[in-house]
């Protein structure tokens, strides 16, 4: 059985052994970069609509790195971000990354989703 958090902020997840975190965001890259290059440097990305988007903890550093502001949240306020086309499949391969495959046929994920904002 795995476990996972769904957070605005991060995405954690047990899976008996180990806890993994990764950030909620990702970084639409220009189109100088190829998908060959990421995966030399292990770095995971989506192909939406023709662009590439880098996902969770990695896209944040990059970000860090050369000074983007241009972050992306594919949550806003606790629920899918309805201002990001893109927010449901970024959701879904950061969930993919954190859980991985399942350990047994019909494995079971406990998870829990944000709260009701309170501001």
């Amino acid at each position: 059985m795995k476990s996972l958090d769904a957070g605005t902020g991060n995405f954690v997840s047990y899976d008996g052994n180990k806890i993994s975190i990764q950030r909620n965001v990702f970084l639409t890259l220009s189109e100088n970069v190829t998908t060959k290059q990421l995966n030399t440097m292990n770095i995971p990305y989506a192909v939406l609509n023709g662009k590439i988007h880098i996902i969770g903890t990695k896209a944040y550093e990059l970000a860090n790195i050369f000074n983007s502001s241009d972050l992306k949240r594919p949550m806003a306020n606790g629920l899918l971000n309805p201002t990001e086309p893109n927010a449901l499949p970024i959701l879904q391969l950061i969930i993919k990354n954190l859980l991985g495959e399942p350990n047994e046929k019909n494995e079971k994920v406990i998870y829990c989703v944000p709260g009701k904002p309170i501001d």
